[in-house]
């Protein structure tokens, strides 16, 4: 046995079998005095274990020792070392056995095979197990220094690569987080870069971000559970890692992953899994601290494009307000702004209806609206308003007040009988003025999920918007009411004067919009003008004599003088009243003619306004075909042969066009005026 034992450890203070140094003077780890590693030893021969031991810690090294591969694992798990040293052939677990498991578990330790048959064969299947170099017994010392050297050497160079890699590494990840603010592209950048750095096969990010927030972001690249989800051993990973607030390994669907948890402020938020081809082995001890590292600035990465994202939203958000609100102030009038209601309502929160409840308490009357995509069926249509009288009645005990209530409906498409309609989820916002409540704002949504409290808040936020839009709209709409009242007032004033008028005005205006429309005048605000223009057209008769006025025969040339100047009196009364300037021109011009020949101004062709014009040849038509103190009305054949004859002279031709075709389509009709074709006929 000594004479083994010598020949195993032959060359004892030799540095080379040719008596030479083992090292050159001055290279890295070759100081023969120093051997700056630590190393396990581990071999079942007592006087070789202990031997090596000595040797090794004498020249600098840190050496522990185990008498099997057991022991040695036992070992390593409380005492990770740079080098094991291991002798192959070994009961119970042999070095080959033990070089595998350390390469599973610690795939930092290198490891030297030590082996006590020359052979290639052994050497090689060492190499391919993931050795770093062997040694044939018997033991040479000295040359077995220069191999743990050569291999420390090769560690330290390793390491050094590893750390420039992780410098590197953190370095790409600061750029990418400095470069991506967003949400769309982050994940997907950070995965790229830590595929590449860890050489993995696939990777799965999941986060929750901070706040009441119920965000989150799900991205892996690919994996066994599909794009979007977790198998049940990932998902028990992540909950062991998030426990534990550890990197956590494990084998599983044919690869080796790691689960590395994020947290901020010590509460875990997310996790980044990892896995890779098993043959590459675990993560070792400084690829978990750079994990570790690197989920620290992702957290922070997620968490800063989570407020980029919220501010970029808030910002959207607002200017989407404002443009809404704009929207709604943008016309006064009550069917623009329900409109646009509607429409700001649907690019908010995606709902299959809304509704609109107002009171408009100048005339006490509830008004509701409902609009939508497509009309309901009438059951559907019951259902809801069920729901809305319920609502309004609930809050009609407090504030509201009513005699009557109307209710619009307005939908793109008709109804197509399909599947039974029923309403599934309703949200209310009370719409309140100074005086309280005097409104709601309904959401329903027949399919899918219930309203979320952010759609919640955003339809409260832009019902602020559209009380104030409601308010303006129903204050213009009280004011024109008063508004057209008045005028209505002056125009039977004008009326009583005139027994023969009486009812004039109110038909000229309609006769008036027909023809306005006819010709290109749609805006709702032109024709409501144009309807209290032809109201107000002979205000000026108020200051105009009865004897003139009510004179049954012909006037004479100081009576035809007098009463041309009603037109002047007119429009001096109406520039007494900034509110009625409006109507100025119909009031003024509306004895203009088309060839200039008219009064008081001698206007002509298109400098007399297009709706004027329109008046002018409706105020002809209803004067000729009624009866007056003077004559009775004249046929409509007549007339209109008479309105053929003066086109291009007191008409406008277009005007004469469009009135004859709304007269041979019916539109305009006898019915526009007071009379009596028979009667008429004969007294013609």
């Amino acid at each position: 046995m000594r004479a083994q034992t010598a020949s195993l450890v032959q060359g004892l203070g030799e540095c080379r079998p040719d008596g030479g140094p083992a090292c050159r003077p001055g290279e890295p780890m070759c100081d023969e005095t120093k051997l700056p590693l630590s190393i396990l030893v581990v071999d079942d021969e007592a006087l070789v274990l202990s031997t090596m031991s000595e040797y090794l810690s004498e020249r600098g090294a840190a050496v522990s020792r185990a008498a099997n591969g057991l022991d040695a694992l036992e070992l390593l798990r409380s005492h990770p070392v740079d080098i094991v040293l291991t002798d192959r052939n070994m009961p119970g677990l042999n070095g080959q056995e033990l070089l595998q498991e350390i390469r599973s578990q610690w795939p930092d330790i290198d490891v030297v095979m030590m082996t006590g048959v020359s052979s290639v064969k052994n050497a090689v299947e060492a190499m391919r197990l993931g050795a770093a170099d062997y040694i044939e017994k018997p033991v040479d010392l000295p040359a077995t220094l220069s191999i743990l050297k050569r291999v420390g050497e090769h560690r330290r160079i390793r390491l050094e690569r590893d750390r420039l890699r992780a410098e590197l590494a953190l370095r790409e990840l600061g750029q990418v987080i400095t470069a991506n603010l967003h949400m769309a592209d982050l994940p997907s950048r950070i995965a790229d870069l830590i595929t590449r750095v860890f050489e993995a096969r696939e990777i799965a990010i999941q986060y929750r971000f901070s706040g009441e927030t119920e965000e989150q972001v799900f991205w892996r690249s690919s994996g066994p559970a599909g794009p979007g989800e977790l198998t049940d051993g990932e998902q028990l990973m992540i909950i062991e890692a998030a426990s534990s607030g550890r990197v956590v390994q494990k084998n599983l669907s044919g690869s080796r992953r790691a689960c590395v948890p994020l947290a901020v402020e010590g509460k875990i938020r997310g996790s980044i899994l990892i896995a890779r081809e098993p043959e590459k082995g675990e993560f070792g001890e400084a690829q978990v601290e750079l994990l570790m590292i690197m989920a620290t600035q992702v957290n922070v990465a997620l968490e800063n494009a989570f407020l980029y994202q919220a501010a970029t939203r808030q910002m959207r958000f607002t200017q989407k307000l404002a443009e809404i609100g704009r929207r709604l102030n943008k016309s006064l009038q009550m069917e623009p702004t329900l409109k646009e209601i509607h429409s700001g309502i649907r690019q908010f929160v995606d709902c299959d209806y809304s509704v609109v409840v107002y009171l408009d308490r100048s005339v006490d009357c509830l008004q509701m609206d409902l609009r939508g995509s497509r009309r309901p069926s009438m059951s559907l249509l019951q259902s809801l308003q069920e729901h809305v009288n319920e609502r309004v009645s609930q809050v009609k005990e407090q504030d509201f007040s009513w005699t009557s209530r109307t209710v619009n409906t307005e939908f793109e498409q008709p109804f197509r009988q399909s599947a039974p309609q029923q309403l599934r989820h309703l949200s209310w916002v009370p719409v309140t003025d100074s005086q309280g409540i005097y409104g709601l704002l309904g959401l329903v949504r027949l399919s899918g999920d219930e309203f979320s409290a952010a759609e919640v808040q955003s339809f409260m936020l832009l019902s602020s918007s559209i009380s104030s839009a409601l308010q303006n709209s129903l204050l213009f709409t009280s004011m024109r009411r008063l508004h057209f009242e008045t005028v209505q007032v002056l125009s039977k004033s004008i009326d009583e004067k005139d027994h023969y008028t009486h009812g004039h005005s109110a038909q000229v205006g309609e006769i008036s919009v027909k023809l306005a429309r006819r010709l290109g005048i749609q805006g709702e605000e032109e024709l409501v003008e144009l309807r209290l223009g032809a109201l107000m057209h002979d205000l000026g008769k108020i200051g105009i004599r009865d004897a003139v006025l009510n004179k049954p025969g012909k006037l004479d040339t100081e009576e035809y003088a007098h009463i041309q100047t009603h037109p002047l009196i007119g429009s001096k009364i109406l520039e007494r009243a900034p509110h009625l300037h409006r109507l100025i021109p119909y009031v003024r011009h509306h004895h203009e003619r088309w060839d200039g020949r008219g009064y008081p101004d001698g206007l002509s062709g298109e400098r007399i306004p297009l709706a004027v014009r329109a008046l002018t040849l409706a105020d002809t038509f209803h004067a000729l075909a009624s009866d007056r103190i003077y004559r009775r009305g004249m046929p409509v054949e007549r007339i209109l042969d008479f309105l053929r004859e003066e086109s291009g002279k007191m008409f406008d031709p277009q005007v004469v066009r469009a009135f004859l075709d709304l007269w041979n389509s019916g539109i305009i009709n006898r019915h526009d005026v007071n009379y009596e074709p028979v009667a008429v006929a004969e007294g013609g």
